[in-house]
């Protein structure tokens, strides 16, 4: 009797990246962040510490927060709307400067992303960012290596929100079992990112300011 052969995994057509982590380091945009929101925070009157920022990174990520700012303030904020609000706001006016600075390219993502485009690999972009990131990757040299260009700020999906990436498969023409994802986080790359039928992934997380890394404290390794 013959023993039923394993089923082949599908060929890698596609690489499909996140910007913040794997491209992005964001360390500077982060630590811009981290004092805008302590700014924002303090100026309706609520004492920010290292330990209770911190405290809120990680209730940020392990809720699965889809805006880990958000989380944070609403965290620091006793859970009060009002004071969340307003902080929210004043955060927005005055400081979320995450683009603001511009792209800090990860050391040796450039050339990881030629040699790829080399190979004949098709390469994507699945990531929470706004329309000016595109410039950002133009201005970079390597926004010319993707064939698909589009982020949320072009469709309005945001991750783990399985449509932007099955809208990158069909703007690749690929399957998603043909696709690999490169992303920062677990949460926030795809909870489960077999649900959309991509079963390969890979993680780099940011290099972010000690008080963020909380929001990539759960990265795994590549599989």
């Amino acid at each position: 009797m013959t023993a039923p052969t394993e089923p082949v995994a599908p060929a890698i057509r596609a690489v499909l990246f996140d910007i913040g982590g794997p491209i992005d380091t964001e360390l500077i945009s982060e630590q811009a962040n981290d004092r805008a929101i302590r700014a924002a925070l303090e100026a309706e009157g609520i004492a920010v510490t290292n330990e209770s920022y911190a405290a809120a990174n990680v209730y940020a990520v392990e809720a699965f927060a889809p805006d880990a700012y958000a989380s944070i303030i609403w965290r620091l904020a006793g859970s009060n709307a009002e004071l969340a609000r307003r902080a929210y706001s004043r955060f927005h006016a005055e400081g979320r400067l995450a683009t603001a600075v511009g792209i800090e390219l990860r050391p040796g993502i450039a050339k990881l992303i030629e040699a790829l485009h080399a190979r004949r690999l098709l390469l994507g972009l699945a990531a929470n960012q706004p329309l000016r990131v595109i410039s950002e990757l133009d201005r970079h040299g390597i926004g010319r290596y993707f064939a698909h260009r589009e982020v949320s700020g072009h469709h309005g999906y945001r991750k783990p929100d399985v449509r932007l990436f099955l809208r990158a498969c069909e703007d690749l023409q690929v399957e998603p079992a043909e696709c690999i994802m490169i992303g920062d986080t677990s949460t926030t790359t795809s909870p489960r990112p077999t649900c959309w039928g991509c079963e390969r992934s890979a993680f780099a997380p940011a290099a972010t300011s000690p008080s963020s890394r909380a929001r990539s404290a759960n990265c795994r390794t590549p599989r």
